[in-house]
């Protein structure tokens, strides 16, 4: 603040004030004993707003934002934005993520605003609670943008601690949907909890996966779910080339054998020639195994 603002001439400091929006006029009156009170005794400038006082606005700061801005758009001062302010009003009623992410230009051009700190504070609080019920029931890709609008309106020094906390809930639900063999919701929650340790500086443990992974597959096989098999073992030579490890495809033979033989006996010829041809991707597998263990 320009120390010689507070010795100018009353009339010269409300037009300057005049010149501002109601937050920055309330921002402008705590930096001095002066300030605040030529600040509160502007009567006119208040009433352009339809405020009976100063105090009459900052007791509507501190209660409902949504009350208080739907107000100054109902009685738009000189200086009130009132586009901005009916977007701000969408956004505060938006009441998950996904629709939060419609207003994500307006959450980037308010976020270096301070009398929206509230607003944003009301959005983490919104984008938090659901982080929790995402990351917990395996919903990745809504994980994934919850996250991106956390790192949007969240201060550089949040953001490391904001993304950390996810990482267990999330090694959770990743477990879950392999055992499962939601091999595509696997494969999104390992690529998230990837990203988040290379922005966190996090090691993630890869080689957790390999087990429930390996027992999907051997399921898939049992059942002759042939697509589930190939796309759950895409993921698992994913990891195992990453870290380094070998996957043992042998035990997957007489599994896919037998499957294969329930089909011809139920004639079901499509499901039959699949089975080959994941029989015959195992056994190339099989053999990439044994090169890798004489190397």
């Amino acid at each position: 603040m320009n120390p010689h603002l507070f010795r100018l001439p009353t009339e010269t400091i409300c037009a300057i004030v005049a010149e501002l929006d109601p937050f920055d006029a309330v921002r402008l009156s705590q930096t001095s004993g002066r300030l605040r009170k030529l600040v509160k005794d502007y009567q006119i400038y208040w009433h352009q707003y339809h405020f009976v006082a100063a105090d009459d606005f900052i007791g509507a700061r501190r209660g409902c934002l949504v009350t208080l801005f739907n107000h100054l758009v109902t009685f738009p001062g000189p200086r009130t934005d009132v586009t901005l302010l009916e977007s701000i009003c969408r956004l505060l009623q938006a009441e998950c993520p996904q629709k939060i992410l419609h207003y994500k230009a307006i959450l980037v051009q308010i976020r270096d605003i301070d009398y929206t700190e509230a607003v944003l504070r009301h959005v983490r609080a919104i984008t938090e609670h659901s982080l929790s019920y995402f990351s917990s029931t395996g919903l990745f890709e809504d994980m994934r943008q919850g996250l991106e609008l956390l790192e949007i309106i969240s201060p550089v020094s949040m953001q490391r601690d904001s993304l950390s906390q996810w990482i267990v809930p999330l090694q959770e639900s990743v477990i879950e949907a392999a055992y499962a063999g939601a091999s595509q919701e696997a494969a999104q929650g390992i690529q998230l909890l990837e990203n988040i340790g290379q922005k966190t500086g996090h090691k993630i443990d890869n080689t957790q996966w390999i087990v429930p992974l390996e027992k999907s597959l051997t399921q898939s096989a049992s059942l002759g779910h042939w697509r589930k098999f190939q796309s759950t073992s895409k993921i698992l030579d994913y990891i195992a080339f990453h870290e380094q490890k070998v996957v043992d495809y042998h035990k997957w033979v007489n599994p896919v054998m037998q499957s294969i033989a329930r089909s011809r006996i139920l004639r079901a010829w499509d499901s039959m020639a699949m089975g080959y041809t994941v029989l015959n991707e195992v056994h190339s597998k099989r053999k990439w195994k044994s090169i890798l263990s004489d190397a």
